[in-house]
């Protein structure tokens, strides 16, 4: 887990909150759960200036129709040969095509992101 993607969690988490589709305590427990996860992980994966490099080339792969934090995600995925986890269609498409392994649970229960 990257931690571009501990503050992406995050943000969500947030956001529900300002949506009052979750309330403080809700939220809390949510990030603590992420944040037990990310301690259970061998090693977090710093977000490097060459990983946004790299974002930065394949947003301007435009028929990846990446947008720039997904390219940050995968540029990671590449650097350190990590397996993408992602309810995201687009960007599941972008990493099988840059032969990045990919789950999607969505897929399984047709609920894409797009």
């Amino acid at each position: 887990m990257s931690d571009f993607t501990s503050a992406e969690v995050s943000a969500a988490v947030s956001k529900r909150v300002r949506m009052k589709l979750d309330d403080v305590a809700a939220a809390s427990t949510r990030l603590a759960a992420v944040d037990r996860f990310r301690a259970s992980l061998p090693v977090a994966a710093p977000t490097e200036a060459r990983d946004i490099r790299a974002a930065e080339r394949l947003v301007r792969a435009f028929e990846l129709k990446l947008r720039a934090p997904d390219a940050i995600h995968l540029a990671v995925c590449l650097r350190h040969n990590y397996q993408l986890a992602t309810l995201d269609a687009n960007l599941a498409f972008a990493a099988r095509a840059l032969g990045v392994a990919c789950i999607n649970p969505a897929e399984d229960i047709g609920e894409q992101k797009s």
